[in-house]
């Protein structure tokens, strides 16, 4: 008999969502010193982001049967393991072997693997034992990813200020404590009755949850773009102390992401569906203003309604769904967070591999001789704003999401269509 709740078996989740978003957003955070130290161009990092969810894809693929069989507590143990473990040996690997890049690229990998086991196995935890299923539980858990993303940034720039590069490899020793601490926590928790497995053409197949689908993917693609690149944007594209951008750029693009869900956790909306269009719209504003603006401080500005915009993507998408769909279980937590780890690849990829592509443009070299403007301060700029076709096709998702709903508001649930 377990002698902690529920209670604490939410907040043990709401710990493994920050312990996420360590493993996601410390390597960010230290691009600009991978590109000054180990001369990795910027389409080498976008590879770096893109490797992150691709291995968390292929982790969500698998891991449904794998964490039906081996149990919540076993899954989230064993994916925090590989997120601390990631963490070491991103501080390790680099410092004794020569080729910097592959050095990178495998503790990437191994917390991506942690990253992806927890998107799968905690939110139907967190939805199990939530109160009568309430709306706002997705709020809270997914706001607890940005606080761990405000912390990270916030706290890792400010070490980088007083430490210099050369000693950066001590940051990922500190924040390996992160998973290590969830990781003790999980042991004394209760768990839910696991659900039998569901029937994926039961939901697969119904247009909600494919249109449901693609809106994870453009959030998803949408919040990375400008999470995974802000500091780095900052430090080249808008050329600020690495402390003033992380603090204005990447700090308040999290900050704003996490009032908006916990927002929606303590007053889940009324209407969610005008809701996310505005917040859509909103999107492609915010977009405009960091590829099209040249004043730093309005980019900065344009970091942070990113952040607003798309804090409400997720929880209001996967809770929706969860009570559409109400016996999918972890199959369908897990497809949602393929559909979104799709997203969170490509779009900082495409952002990478365009802008790079962009400053070998001679065009773009004319255009930066007549300006003063550095070329990788308008590559960047270029690949961010070619990206907006991500914050374009989301609000044409949402729209036709509000359509589906009103012509259908009360479906059976698992009913194809």
């Amino acid at each position: 008999m377990h002698k902690i709740g529920y209670k604490n078996t939410l907040g043990c989740c709401c710990m493994c969502y920050f312990a996420q978003a360590v493993a996601v957003n410390l390597s960010p955070v230290l691009f600009g010193v991978f590109h000054r130290l180990y001369h990795l161009d910027l389409s080498l990092l976008g590879v770096l982001i893109a490797v992150n969810f691709v291995s968390q894809l292929a982790v969500d693929l698998l891991c449904a049967p794998l964490c039906r069989r081996l149990g919540y507590r076993a899954s989230m143990s064993i994916a925090l393991v590989f997120c601390a473990l990631g963490m070491i040996l991103l501080g390790t690997l680099v410092r004794i072997w020569d080729r910097a890049f592959v050095a990178l690229l495998i503790p990437t990998v191994a917390f991506s693997v942690g990253g992806g086991m927890l998107e799968v196995v905690v939110s139907p935890v967190a939805d199990a034992i939530a109160p009568t299923r309430s709306k706002g539980v997705m709020g809270l858990l997914f706001s607890f990813y940005s606080w761990g993303q405000l912390l990270v940034v916030l706290l890792t720039s400010i070490a980088l200020t007083l430490l210099q590069d050369a000693l950066w490899y001590l940051l990922p020793y500190v924040w390996a404590a992160v998973p290590l601490g969830a990781l003790i926590a999980l042991q004394t928790c209760a768990y839910p009755p696991q659900e039998p497995p569901s029937d994926a053409k039961r939901f697969l197949l119904n247009r909600y949850f494919v249109l449901a689908m693609l809106v994870m993917l453009c959030a998803g693609a949408s919040e990375m773009i400008v999470s995974q690149w802000s500091s780095l944007f900052a430090e080249t594209a808008l050329q600020l102390p690495k402390l003033a951008g992380d603090a204005l750029g990447a700090c308040g693009f999290a900050l704003c992401m996490g009032i908006g869900r916990l927002w929606i956790a303590i007053k889940p909306p009324r209407n969610p569906d005008r809701v996310l269009i505005a917040a859509g719209a909103m999107l492609i504003v915010s977009f405009a203003m960091l590829s099209l603006i040249p004043n730093p401080y309005i980019c900065l500005l344009g970091c942070s309604l990113t952040g607003l915009s798309v804090s409400w993507m997720w929880p209001i998408t996967v809770s929706r769904c969860a009570g559409r769909f109400p016996t999918a279980g972890a199959l369908m937590f897990g497809l949602l967070a393929v559909s979104g780890d799709v997203g969170c690849s490509l779009g900082p990829l495409l952002s990478g591999v365009w802008s790079e592509f962009a400053m070998q443009s001679p065009i773009l070299q004319q255009l930066a001789a007549r300006t003063g403007a550095s070329v990788e301060q308008l590559g960047m700029r270029v690949g961010v704003g070619a990206c907006a076709i991500f914050p374009i096709l989301l609000l044409i998702a949402l729209i036709l999401l509000a359509v589906e709903q009103r012509r259908r508001p009360s479906p059976r649930a698992d009913e194809p269509r």
